[in-house]
């Protein structure tokens, strides 16, 4: 499968401000890669395109496609069906694209809404172009984007110091968000935010 043959395929299945979307992050994740993985453009492009793929999908639909895996959810991400679909698109990708399905791709779509305290460097540039992409109109994301536009060069250590400072951020944002709604949040991102701040204490 070629990126050109994926984008259409995405294009007639997504609504139009997914795909819209779909092709920011992507746009985010290579400028990203560009300065801190040249070497992985490639899958970067795959799982930026396919982060979403699942996003569409109704909880119902969700919950359907997870089946028995759907009781190893925690109870706060059994409660926040937006998460849902971290853990159904890597079921669709090795179901209808099994070329794309590296571990990489896999991984980085599965942790592209909390990350996890096990994330690579391909995680957060999936996880961090999906939030702060050029349509996010949110103060944290323009500040998050503003921030990481800023401190990227072509100082590879710097720029990766500057990705996980922006994933923090993202976080932090997010983790706040939850507590002013009274929302738990899942312990993914919470493991992640204790990764994160340990990344940047030990730079």
């Amino acid at each position: 499968m070629t990126v050109e043959q994926l984008t259409y395929e995405l294009k007639k299945k997504l609504s139009p401000k997914r795909f819209m979307h779909t092709l920011a992050v992507r746009d985010t994740a290579l400028y990203l890669g560009h300065f801190i993985l040249p070497d992985a453009l490639s899958e970067l492009e795959w799982a930026a395109l396919l982060h979403d793929v699942a996003k569409e999908l109704t909880p119902e639909e969700q919950i359907d496609l997870l089946g028995a895996d759907y009781d190893n959810l925690t109870d706060a991400e059994k409660a926040a069906p937006l998460v849902y679909h971290a853990y159904t698109a890597p079921k669709i990708i090795k179901r209808d694209y099994p070329t794309l399905a590296t571990d990489r791709v896999l991984s980085a779509v599965f942790k592209h809404t909390t990350l996890d305290e096990d994330a690579t460097i391909f995680d957060e540039i999936i996880f961090i172009a999906d939030y702060i992409e050029p349509n996010r109109t949110l103060k944290g994301a323009i500040d998050t984007r503003d921030y990481l536009l800023r401190a990227i060069s072509d100082n590879r250590d710097e720029s990766i110091h500057a990705l996980h400072r922006a994933c923090l951020m993202s976080l932090d944002n997010t983790l706040a968000y939850l507590a002013s709604t009274s929302h738990a949040p899942v312990e993914r991102s919470l493991r992640a935010r204790d990764f994160l701040i340990d990344k940047i204490k030990n730079y």
